[in-house]
Protein backbone atom coordinates (compact mmCIF):
# COMPACT_ATOMS: atom_id res chain seq x y z
CA UNK A 1 0.00 0.00 0.00
CA UNK A 2 1.14 3.26 -1.05
CA UNK A 3 1.03 5.78 1.92
CA UNK A 4 -1.54 8.87 0.98
CA UNK A 5 -1.91 12.51 2.64
CA UNK A 6 -4.53 14.58 2.68
CA UNK A 7 -3.88 18.08 4.22
CA UNK A 8 -6.71 19.62 6.43
CA UNK A 9 -6.78 23.67 7.96
CA UNK A 10 -6.51 21.77 11.36
CA UNK A 11 -4.70 18.16 10.81
CA UNK A 12 -2.15 16.40 8.29
CA UNK A 13 -3.67 12.90 8.00
CA UNK A 14 -2.03 9.99 6.16
CA UNK A 15 -2.20 6.38 5.92
CA UNK A 16 0.94 4.53 6.12
CA UNK A 17 2.12 1.37 5.15
CA UNK A 18 1.33 -0.69 8.02
CA UNK A 19 -2.79 0.51 7.10
CA UNK A 20 -2.96 2.38 10.64
CA UNK A 21 -4.18 6.16 9.79
CA UNK A 22 -2.26 8.78 11.33
CA UNK A 23 -2.87 12.40 11.57
CA UNK A 24 -0.72 15.13 13.20
CA UNK A 25 -2.54 18.31 14.56
CA UNK A 26 -1.97 22.31 13.24
CA UNK A 27 -1.32 24.90 16.25
CA UNK A 28 -5.11 25.92 16.09
CA UNK A 29 -8.00 26.33 18.50
CA UNK A 30 -10.42 22.34 17.14
CA UNK A 31 -13.95 24.19 16.48
CA UNK A 32 -16.62 22.20 15.04
CA UNK A 33 -15.66 23.24 11.35
CA UNK A 34 -12.59 21.92 11.71
CA UNK A 35 -13.48 18.40 13.21
CA UNK A 36 -16.14 18.50 10.46
CA UNK A 37 -13.56 18.90 8.05
CA UNK A 38 -11.13 16.44 9.45
CA UNK A 39 -13.72 13.60 9.40
CA UNK A 40 -14.78 14.00 5.74
CA UNK A 41 -10.97 13.77 5.16
CA UNK A 42 -10.51 10.68 7.64
CA UNK A 43 -13.33 8.91 5.74
CA UNK A 44 -12.45 10.26 2.80
CA UNK A 45 -8.54 8.85 2.89
CA UNK A 46 -9.71 5.18 4.36
CA UNK A 47 -12.11 4.89 1.38
CA UNK A 48 -14.68 3.45 3.42
CA UNK A 49 -12.62 0.95 5.00
CA UNK A 50 -12.50 0.94 8.93
CA UNK A 51 -9.18 1.98 10.70
CA UNK A 52 -7.73 3.26 13.94
CA UNK A 53 -6.56 6.97 13.97
CA UNK A 54 -3.84 7.92 16.34
CA UNK A 55 -3.71 11.29 16.62
CA UNK A 56 -0.85 13.44 17.94
CA UNK A 57 -2.45 16.49 19.89
CA UNK A 58 0.39 17.95 21.59
CA UNK A 59 0.85 21.17 19.16
CA UNK A 60 -3.00 21.71 19.21
CA UNK A 61 -3.84 24.94 21.42
CA UNK A 62 -7.31 23.63 22.31
CA UNK A 63 -10.58 21.71 21.53
CA UNK A 64 -14.38 23.32 21.88
CA UNK A 65 -16.56 20.96 23.49
CA UNK A 66 -19.14 20.99 20.42
CA UNK A 67 -15.83 19.25 18.24
CA UNK A 68 -15.32 16.78 21.03
CA UNK A 69 -18.81 16.21 20.96
CA UNK A 70 -18.59 15.84 17.11
CA UNK A 71 -15.64 12.97 17.43
CA UNK A 72 -17.61 10.75 19.86
CA UNK A 73 -20.75 11.31 17.68
CA UNK A 74 -22.65 9.70 15.36
CA UNK A 75 -21.85 11.42 12.14
CA UNK A 76 -17.80 10.19 12.64
CA UNK A 77 -18.91 6.86 13.46
CA UNK A 78 -20.78 7.09 9.72
CA UNK A 79 -17.21 7.24 8.80
CA UNK A 80 -15.71 4.73 10.63
CA UNK A 81 -13.57 7.01 12.60
CA UNK A 82 -11.68 5.50 15.67
CA UNK A 83 -9.84 8.09 16.50
CA UNK A 84 -7.32 7.02 19.41
CA UNK A 85 -5.67 10.22 20.76
CA UNK A 86 -1.84 10.24 21.88
CA UNK A 87 0.26 12.38 23.26
CA UNK A 88 -1.75 13.79 26.01
CA UNK A 89 0.73 16.07 27.50
CA UNK A 90 -1.34 19.11 24.92
CA UNK A 91 -3.65 20.85 27.62
CA UNK A 92 -6.49 20.28 25.22
CA UNK A 93 -6.34 16.39 26.10
CA UNK A 94 -6.25 16.19 29.87
CA UNK A 95 -9.75 14.25 31.37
Amino acid sequence: MKAREIVTSAQILRIEDDGISRATAFPVHMRLAFAQEVVRATIELADGTPRPVLVDTRTQKAVDQVAREYFAGAEAAKGRCARSRSARRSSCCRS
